[in-house]
């Protein structure tokens, strides 16, 4: 059965409760297993987005990537392409706060004040990103975006008391 092409009827928590509940009362093994099984097959449920805006793309696709900007006047690619490397650092700085915003924010770390810093920093970063790309839209160039960078999640260090090894002593004060 394709999942794809089955509109998806969902249901909340307590509805689900209630069919169990029912379906336990009628007939406690089979019925149960028969709505576990359903409830496994909505989650292999794939968006595929070429499918959902194949109208759009064909107007798009009218369009000739080889004709530059009319709004491209004395925009020099030197110009262009430092608006585009800073583009980049701004979204890698965002990721890397937003790397560090996780990190605080886990239970085992559980700083919400050290986290909420950092991940106003990354929507900061990003804004900062966004204007730029506006910029090289409005001035007639092109946004080239590279991969990104991938942060370090752990940040833990064997000087510090709680998270020290075994095997680190550590001077008493």
């Amino acid at each position: 059965m394709q999942l794809a092409n089955r509109p998806f009827t969902g249901c909340n928590t307590a509805s689900r409760a209630k069919g169990l509940a029912r379906a336990k009362a009628s007939c406690p093994a089979r019925r149960v297993v028969v709505r576990v099984a359903e409830v496994e097959q909505l989650t292999g449920v794939v968006f595929i987005p070429q499918q959902a805006v194949q109208g759009e793309l064909a107007v798009v696709d009218k369009t000739n990537a080889q004709v530059q900007s009319f709004a491209r006047v004395n925009f020099n690619e030197a110009c262009e392409a430092a608006i585009n490397e800073q583009i980049n650092i701004e979204y890698n700085v965002s990721y890397v706060y937003h790397s560090l915003y996780a990190y605080f924010d886990r239970d085992n770390v559980a700083l919400p004040g050290m986290a909420a810093f950092f991940k106003a920093g990354s929507e900061e970063e990003r804004e900062h990103a966004e204007l730029l790309m506006q910029y090289q839209n409005t001035r007639g160039g092109r946004v080239r975006l590279a991969s990104m960078i991938q942060p370090e999640a752990e940040f833990n260090h064997p000087e510090k008391v709680g998270m020290a090894p075994s095997s680190v002593v550590l001077p008493r004060a």
